[in-house]
């Protein structure tokens, strides 16, 4: 093949792919709506036939997001040398090769 038969073809496979990620974006994006309208529906249904276990979980999926909420809050008002070493990754703990992470009682 000619080096222009090949620059074509490859410019036909480019296109056929961007076209390809659209449709499968535009089928994900459909998914997810149809996802959103049975997850609704099915809230209604639970908040119709059983209030009080719906008033329940409306309480706890509260108290979650607040939680949550409050934990990020810390998180971010935290210094970085106040900051846990669950909060920042291993290579930003400050730690170099062959040091021990853990502190320990020389008694």
């Amino acid at each position: 093949m000619s080096t222009s038969t090949i620059g074509n073809l490859e410019k036909a496979i480019e296109a056929e792919r961007k076209a390809g990620a659209a449709r499968i974006a535009k089928l994900r994006n459909a998914a997810a709506k149809e996802q959103r309208r049975v997850d609704d529906s099915v809230l209604e249904l639970l908040r119709a036939q059983n209030s009080e276990q719906y008033n329940h979980l409306v309480e706890q999926a509260q108290q979650q997001l607040e939680s949550a909420r409050t934990e990020r809050s810390l998180r971010a008002r935290r210094t970085p040398t106040q900051r846990r070493p669950e909060d920042a990754p291993a290579a930003s703990a400050g730690l170099g090769e062959g040091q021990d992470s853990e502190v320990r009682d020389e008694h």
